[in-house]
């Protein structure tokens, strides 16, 4: 098992890095998900690596920094979801639409 040293202040380097990773995703302009299924989808999944990294750490020799990308990841993932709310709709998508 790895015993890295925790050393960092885990609440503000998580938000400064979250708030930067956002700030260089929204800098290219990426389409946001309006389906609020698919954005909270896109939470869950990250909140599910962040258990695998942890199960990783624990059982097999994973790391911290794989459980900290994870942390990361999810929070950019809520912020996109809060700053999109105002145009998430229960509307059928194009593609729900096609399928009938």
């Amino acid at each position: 098992m790895c015993h890295e040293e925790k050393t960092r202040n885990p609440f503000s380097e998580s938000v400064l890095f979250g708030l930067l990773s956002y700030a260089r995703k929204e800098e290219k302009n990426t389409k946001q998900p309006t389906d609020p299924i698919y954005a909270a989808a896109t939470i869950s999944r990250n909140a599910g690596e962040i258990m695998r990294a942890c199960l990783l750490l624990k059982y097999d020799g994973g790391t911290y920094d794989a459980v900290w990308n994870g942390l990361i990841r999810t929070c950019v993932a809520c912020l996109e979801m809060m700053e999109n709310f105002q145009n998430l709709s229960t509307k059928p998508s194009t593609e729900e639409e096609k399928n009938g």
